[in-house]
């Protein structure tokens, strides 16, 4: 048996790829989805500041403030396509590790005592993000961040002041955010109490009384793929909680009759969607109502758990793709509408092939939907010749992964298949892939390429564009340092990076020794560490060998 080995070293490069939220954080075109841009005091109602960011400029309500002296600056604050983005790298030069700061933008009155400050968020970085309320200058105000970055000394996610321009710790864990994803923050400052949601879930509750009233904020920590939308600063009064009867948390706000004063869309899929309401007063009971702009006759009254009620804001499913809807929140005699379109069916991540034996090969998914996955394939010299396999989608945090084993295949045989995703009469296929099974035979010649120590996306994804101008390869060989720390989120981009190659030629890693980021693996990939030895045995055919 013969056996080429393609040893691929990695070289190193500048930048970061920017991959924008849109997709994930701002609702489709077609209908508005929390007001208009940049409303201030509305009349009416106890909404200070609501900005949708729907016209592609920065509003005079905005005030751009950078933390000196900085490097990879000056700060890039943007509205682009219904977004507020923040797209440099910009950091505090001293004392980095003293601050975590770069840059932040306010908005709002220096009066401004008892509010609610939320917003949507997220960046294709792991650096730090957050908010900013009672912002009285650039060395006084409290702020929200997360970071993940290790290399940053991170992970961890904080409520801070700042004082005359130092920085106390007011509340913290270690948690890591992760990248891609878009988080729903509500910051509360009632009195001398301070919240921070993330989610509709209490992450913090202290109480602090230095700064009694201010603007609020957006942040940004040397990174430079930000995206916010659906800011919203709402007027807050003290409950019975914060007048001494309780401890702090708004889950024991009194039930009330509220009126229902906004309502914003979020996190528009093709098949779900998140809809958010406030009222003037409590968290009362609503009633929450969906039509479709086809059948403007049905109307669906959706269940609204107690936990929704809390957390003011229900998740819609079973969704169809590239439909009109309309939702209706009703509380206290009062109403709001918000229209959306949804979004075309889109597989989000792969697909990658894994476990390849002689007779047959995993293939896996994810998509940000719910619908039907299919697989179709034939042998790659006989395209008459099909298979078709359906699968139902696996929930996995904010994804669906779909999962399909092909079996009854021949030793050594390429085959072509390609993915899809059907609900109702939409359906979305990922392009057409060959991939070759594993031979049954000792003396079978191919060749496969070893790499390793790539560590992060940038040069992940340079090794697989140079690999990829190669002739076919049996397998890819990671020899270690696969991500260069354990977060999930590393894995995540290292999956990005090697899809274009992922989809023909199985990855397998950690021969020697286990990759660090083994825990946080998807669950395709974690099998095909556990059997990588196995499968070296046999393709070459040292079965006996320990």
């Amino acid at each position: 048996m013969d056996c080429v080995m393609r040893l691929v070293r990695p070289g190193f490069r500048a930048g970061v790829l920017l991959l924008f939220l849109t997709a994930a954080i701002h609702p489709a075109a077609g209908g508005a989805a929390g007001g208009t841009a940049s409303e201030t005091a509305m009349a009416g109602t106890d909404v200070l500041l609501a900005d949708d960011f729907d016209v592609d400029r920065l509003g005079a309500v905005w005030t751009v403030v950078d933390d000196a002296p900085y490097a990879e600056g000056p700060s890039r604050w943007v509205v682009q396509g219904g977004l507020l983005l923040q797209l440099s790298n910009i950091y505090r030069s001293e004392r980095e590790y003293d601050f975590w700061q770069g840059t932040h933008i306010v908005a709002g009155d220096p009066g401004w005592t008892d509010y609610s400050f939320s917003f949507d968020i997220g960046a294709n970085d792991d650096n730090g993000i957050g908010g900013i309320i009672r912002y009285k200058d650039k060395d006084n105000y409290y702020r929200f961040i997360m970071l993940t970055d290790p290399t940053n000394r991170g992970p961890f996610r904080r409520l801070e002041k700042f004082v005359n321009g130092e920085r106390v710790v007011l509340a913290e864990d270690d948690q890591p955010f992760t990248p891609s994803k878009v988080y729903h923050v509500e910051m509360v400052a009632v009195g001398d109490r301070l919240e921070v949601w993330l989610d509709g879930e209490l992450l913090f509750a202290v109480r602090d009384d230095t700064f009694p009233a201010g603007k609020v904020g957006l942040l940004a920590y040397a990174t430079n793929a930000l995206a916010v939308d659906n800011v919203r600063v709402l007027r807050r009064q003290a409950d019975p909680v914060q007048q001494g009867q309780g401890e702090p948390g708004r889950s024991d706000a009194a039930v009330s009759a509220g009126k229902v004063i906004s309502v914003s869309l979020s996190n528009v899929g093709a098949t779900s969607a998140l809809v958010r309401w406030y009222t003037d007063q409590g968290t009362p009971d609503v009633e929450v109502l969906l039509t479709s702009a086809d059948n403007p006759g049905e109307r669906q009254v959706l269940p609204v758990t107690r936990e929704s009620i809390a957390a003011r804001q229900l998740m819609i499913t079973g969704l169809l793709p590239e439909t009109n809807y309309t939702v209706t929140v009703t509380s206290g005699g009062s109403s709001l509408s918000r229209s959306f379109r949804t979004r075309s069916l889109s597989i989000a991540r792969g697909p990658y092939i894994s476990l390849v034996t002689p007779s047959s090969i995993t293939i896996a998914w994810e998509s940000a939907d719910t619908g039907e996955g299919r697989v179709e394939w034939w042998p790659a010299d006989d395209p008459a010749y099909r298979h078709t396999l359906t699968v139902n989608a696996q929930a996995m945090s904010a994804s669906q992964h779909y999962r399909a084993v092909l079996t009854g295949l021949k030793p050594f045989t390429a085959y072509s298949y390609y993915v899809a995703i059907r609900s109702g009469s939409k359906e979305a296929r990922s392009q057409i892939y060959t991939f070759r099974t594993a031979p049954d035979n000792p003396e079978q010649n191919f060749v496969f390429n070893v790499y390793g120590d790539t560590q992060d996306r940038v040069q992940h994804q340079r090794v697989i564009e140079e690999m990829l101008k190669q002739p076919e390869v049996a397998f890819l060989l990671h020899q270690g340092d696969l991500v260069n720390a354990p977060p999930a989120v590393r894995v995540g981009q290292l999956l990005r990076a090697s899809s274009a190659d992922a989809g023909q030629d199985p990855l397998l890693s950690g021969l020697r020794q286990p990759c660090r980021a083994a825990p946080q693996l998807p669950g395709v990939l974690r099998a095909a560490q556990q059997r990588v030895l196995v499968l070296f045995r046999l393709w070459f055919g040292a079965r006996d060998r320990p």
